[in-house]
């Protein structure tokens, strides 16, 4: 039975986030596929139900060795140092393959390539290459570029979600695309697909996300604010929008996905105005609820929203292109709202169920294993 070790900076339910989830998803389907599967993690040590991985190999996350909070190279220095642990994990259980979710691997890649194993490297969103909105948040994430082309470039297989992650992993990281392979994030098991399209526009919006610069909330308030009867519902963001007037619903954090599915199924589309992203999981859940989706073309999002098909795909920090989509979506009939109701639920089933992704990691993995892949370009 081959061996995979499974690297991976936390695992959802213990750790909260979207790589996290990613690494919980992906273990579990590794594992029903029939590997032994080892995980090297790290933040909060997982307890209770752990049959998702063959073993788990708990390494704590660096710290206090660690220079002032403020040094932008903070995070980059700590990932090299937990990569220091990780590599003696490796060499305890000589595994045929690693799966690295996110840049895990550095002092194991220092090694002479004839001493390693092939590795799949994942990314995510890239969000080192991409303008977040805050300058002192690029900053920081600035010194993982180093670390992202060193992974990608030593790597047999980069992962990619698509849409501009492709051009970013082309032409800034400097890979070959023969090097790259297509793994999208997936619609959640737990989250019900709807029983058909939706046949009723009411204009009514909904945001879901913290408030921060990045995601597009203030924008999005404004651009609401500017369309005539729109209505915002807001899940997430801060204590201090409590104020904005009654066409705002402030919903607040919603931990509950039973009552986050009924809200989808409250509102006419989802409004993800973000300025950087990978591929955002609430698009894939609006889409398994038959909703619609105005996004900006960043990250991933161009893979998973079609313009006019699906929902509507604007600029990235264009305020008038996105007081517009919303206007064309407030008034679009009943007939054209049914229509991309439908295209979002068939590819939320379709293109991104967990059966077909999980489909596409196991030939990914199979066929490394069997040395199908190019060499690497160090």
């Amino acid at each position: 039975m081959p061996k995979i070790l499974y690297v991976c900076d936390g695992i959802s339910p213990w750790v909260v986030g979207g790589m996290q989830s990613v690494s919980r998803r992906h273990l579990g389907w590794l594992r029903e596929l029939g590997f032994e599967v080892v995980a090297v993690t790290s933040r909060n040590q997982p307890t209770g139900d752990i049959s998702f991985a063959s073993k788990i190999e708990f390494v704590a996350w660096p710290e206090k060795s660690l220079i002032h909070k403020l040094d932008p190279r903070k995070y980059a220095k700590q990932l090299i140092s937990f990569s220091e642990r990780a590599a003696g994990l490796i060499d305890v259980h000589s595994p045929n393959l690693i799966y690295s979710e996110g840049p895990l691997l550095t002092a194991y890649l220092d090694r002479p390539r004839e001493k390693r194993v092939p590795v799949i490297f994942h990314p995510h969103g890239l969000e080192m290459y991409q303008r977040t909105g805050s300058i002192i948040n690029d900053l920081r994430l600035q010194p993982l570029r180093s670390l992202v082309r060193k992974h990608a470039h030593a790597s047999q297989v980069t992962l990619s979600q698509g849409g501009r992650l492709d051009g970013i992993l082309l032409e800034d990281v400097g890979i070959s695309k023969d090097r790259i392979e297509r793994l999208p994030n997936c619609t959640p098991a737990n989250f019900a697909y709807a029983a058909g399209p939706r046949t009723k526009n009411k204009g009514r919006f909904l945001f879901v996300g913290r408030d921060e610069v990045r995601k597009g909330l203030r924008t999005l308030i404004r651009a609401v604010a500017d369309v005539k009867g729109a209505q915002l519902d807001i899940v997430g963001g801060s204590k201090r929008l409590d104020r904005l007037p009654g066409r705002f619903a402030i919903h607040g954090e919603i931990t509950n996905r039973s009552r986050l599915r009924a809200i989808y199924d409250e509102v006419d589309f989802l409004v993800v105005p973000s300025l950087a992203e990978g591929m955002p999981t609430v698009i894939l859940e609006a889409f398994s609820a038959g909703l619609p989706v105005i996004a900006t073309d960043v990250g991933a999002v161009a893979a998973v929203i079609k313009d006019g098909q699906n929902g509507f795909l604007i600029p990235r920090a264009d305020y008038a292109a996105l007081r517009e989509a919303l206007i064309k979506a407030k008034e679009l009939t009943n007939p054209a709202y049914t229509k991309l109701s439908l295209s979002a639920l068939d590819m939320a089933k379709n293109v991104f169920s967990p059966m077909s992704v999980r489909m596409r990691l196991d030939s990914i993995v199979r066929r490394l294993l069997l040395g199908d892949v190019m060499g690497e370009t160090e």
